[in-house]
């Protein structure tokens, strides 16, 4: 079920393989938001850049459901077209894997997808299977996982977390699976009813060697193993309205109880650097809507700071809408052609009518640097 709201934009979830560092060691600290509070813009980020993704007849994007970023490509999932574009940092076009089908190595739908070892794997619900493609979108293999999964993550060759959102006939939220064995590593999270409702977004956040994980509505970010799922940070958002409690028992009553009021929706991305940790999350409100804040927090003083996006103009970041989720150190959001003609004509800018991007073109890419 989706309600659309003009110029609130689909949540980009962002990933990779993580690379080994220094796990984070937490014990469930807790932080209190005030969502009224508005800090300045300059406090969160210093510099921002662009990317006008080429358009041609061949590779015309129609929404943005996902985008992994990995060595030089940029990888734009498209649902509806059940199509994955590929591009290059420089905004070139490359390829596409658009293999919606029913044959051998045809998929009927993409539910989530991830970049692995020069490979690209699709989920497809539908199919509860995993295809695995080349980059010149040339079939591979498929794994087979034999239940509803909505969102995967890689681990590593031996280890895939596959996740449900509470819509599985195992009633497990996460299984962690060896798609060389064949075999299932354990289960976690489990619940009491498939509840056969999907919201397709995925929780997986790759921090350096740590999978962290955020779920639709849920105040806690969790620490996931293939052993166990922790709390590491949870918040307290001053909203108006407070979730239910049957939010994991009947999420179809929940969403409908939430119309209406000021909750949490979700925690979509986060950063975490010297101690700084900064989130990124939408809020419904009454009347208006998702909006997207960001909170700096210092998980040592347990100082934060807030920004809700989409009601003020930023002199600094004229194409600052929206926040979707975090790429390493960037917060990466996108816009129509259009709306980036607008904003270029209207202050000034130059920065697109120079390249003469047209309004019907492919979406833009922005990237905001954290400080």
């Amino acid at each position: 079920m989706k309600v659309l709201y003009l110029f609130n934009f689909i949540i980009l979830i962002l990933s990779g393989s993580c690379t080994p560092k220094e796990a984070i060691i937490e014990a469930n600290k807790k932080f209190v938001i005030d969502i009224n509070q508005q800090d300045k813009i300059t406090i969160f980020f210093n510099a921002y850049h662009t990317i006008a993704l080429e358009t041609t007849p061949n590779n015309l994007i129609g929404g943005i459901d996902k985008i992994v970023l990995q060595n030089e490509h940029i990888y734009i999932l498209d649902k509806k077209q059940a199509t994955i574009f590929i591009f290059t940092h420089n905004e070139k076009y490359q390829n596409k894997i658009a293999n919606q089908g029913r044959a051998p190595g045809e998929y009927l739908s993409i539910s989530d997808f991830e970049v692995y070892d020069s490979h690209v794997y699709c989920l497809s619900r539908t199919n509860q299977k995993i295809f695995k493609y080349d980059t010149n979108g040339v079939f591979q293999n498929t794994i087979q996982v034999n239940d509803w999964y909505d969102c995967f993550h890689i681990q590593n060759d031996s280890t895939i977390y596959l996740f449900s959102d509470y819509s599985n006939n195992q009633l497990y939220n996460y299984v962690v699976y060896n798609p060389i064995t064949k075999e299932i590593i354990n289960r976690l999270d489990k619940f009491k009813k498939n509840q056969g409702f999907s919201f397709e977004y995925s929780p997986f956040h790759c921090l350096d060697s740590n999978l962290l994980v955020s779920e639709q509505y849920e105040h806690t970010i969790f620490s996931l193993t293939s052993q166990e799922k922790k709390p590491l940070y949870s918040f307290i958002f001053n909203t108006s309205d407070q979730i239910p409690p049957f939010i994991y028992t009947d999420r179809e009553k929940t969403y409908h109880f939430l119309q209406g009021k000021e909750t949490l929706r979700r925690i979509k991305g986060l950063y975490i650097s010297q101690g700084t940790l900064n989130i990124v999350y939408s809020i419904f409100y009454k009347n208006t809507g998702i909006k997207d804040f960001i909170s700096k927090i210092d998980t040592a003083t347990k100082e934060v700071k807030t920004i809700k996006l989409g009601d003020d103009f930023f002199p600094e970041y004229p194409f600052l809408y929206s926040a979707f989720c975090v790429y390493q150190d960037q917060i990466i959001s996108y816009i129509p052609a259009l709306l980036a003609l607008n904003v270029d004509k209207q202050y000034g800018l130059n920065r697109f009518t120079s390249i003469s991007l047209k309004e019907t073109d492919n979406p833009v890419l922005i990237f905001h640097h954290l400080k």
